[in-house]
């Protein structure tokens, strides 16, 4: 979904976000996974970043913990990959990080969210928040 767009400035900011559950029964997913895709004139993520969710005034701080699916514990979180090249005259980026059904619940039950990676800072948009309540209502909790 897109967060933030500008075609005369040629940026965009989009949010991805998914979960599975092994078979064909819905169980509790595991892991909540989110990914954030830039494209800018200047990189605005580090190959380690540091995010930070403020959830309705509430700090909720990921840091860097590169770890593959299968290693994670159920509901750990942390920022798990991010990687940026430029393509011309624009940086294209990709952050993506887990998060715990916890933390997701309160994303999706809030009113503002605002999320910094490094120093880049933007802020969740509406439909953003009801995208992210569809897909958890398809999830078990």
């Amino acid at each position: 979904m897109i967060v933030e767009s500008s075609e005369s400035a040629k940026t965009s900011l989009r949010l991805a976000a998914d979960f599975q559950y092994e078979g064909k029964s819905p169980v509790k997913p595991k892991h909540i996974s989110l990914a954030f895709y830039a494209l800018h004139p200047v990189c605005k993520f580090s190959r380690k970043p540091k995010m930070t969710l403020i959830i309705d005034g509430e700090r909720v701080e990921f840091g860097f913990s590169f770890k593959s699916f299968r290693e994670r514990k159920p509901d750990e979180e942390g920022v798990a990959f991010s990687f940026n090249e430029m393509e011309g005259d624009r940086c294209d980026e990709l952050m993506s990080m887990f998060i715990s059904q916890k933390n997701f619940s309160k994303v999706v039950n809030a009113r503002n969210v605002d999320v910094q990676i490094d120093d880049f800072k933007f802020k969740l948009k509406e439909s953003n928040l009801e995208a992210l309540r569809d897909l958890a209502s398809r999830m078990i909790m």
